[in-house]
């Protein structure tokens, strides 16, 4: 069984979560979807599409890659995952940014946590973070966010089994 993770990261959290994915998993091919124009998926059983949220967003290369292999996509073992510090929008992001088909017919769907790091951030992001981070100050019950390794973790196990 063949496997591919497609990923887009803008400031590197994504793509890291994808490599802790590709190292549990052993044996799926990591391509970040900049470097995937023209990719077939004829030659992959197994599928799995990550991006982080952006203004409740994913990638725009994401998202077209997903409307344009839509038919297709429907007939593999499909994963989807999100990056972001907001677990608790993680189903709206879900259901705002993939389509339903999809949604449904995916084996599973998981939020592998975000991260705050103001050295790889420019201009309004950078302003967006901080503003961000002030929240998380304030507020004595929430932690910054991290990736969560245990959610890849099981991530990879379920889209491994048969």
């Amino acid at each position: 069984m063949k496997s591919v993770i497609i990923y887009s990261s803008k400031n590197g959290t994504t793509k890291r979560c994808s490599q802790i994915l590709a190292q549990k998993l052993g044996d799926a091919e990591l391509l970040d979807i900049k470097k995937a124009g023209g990719l077939s998926l004829s030659g992959y059983d197994t599928v799995m599409i990550g991006s982080s949220i952006r203004m409740g967003q994913i990638n725009k290369k994401i998202k077209k890659f997903c409307d344009e292999n839509a038919q297709e996509l429907l007939n593999k073992n499909l994963g989807l995952f999100i990056c972001s510090s907001m677990e608790e929008n993680i189903n709206r992001d879900f259901n705002a940014n993939f389509d339903k088909s999809l949604l449904k017919n995916c084996r599973y769907r998981a939020w592998f946590g975000g991260e705050i790091n103001l050295k790889k951030t420019r201009g309004i992001d950078k302003f967006i973070i901080k503003m961000v981070v002030k929240v998380f100050e304030k507020n004595e019950n929430k932690n910054l966010p991290q990736i969560n390794e245990k959610n890849i973790e099981e991530f990879a196990k379920i889209m491994s089994s048969k």
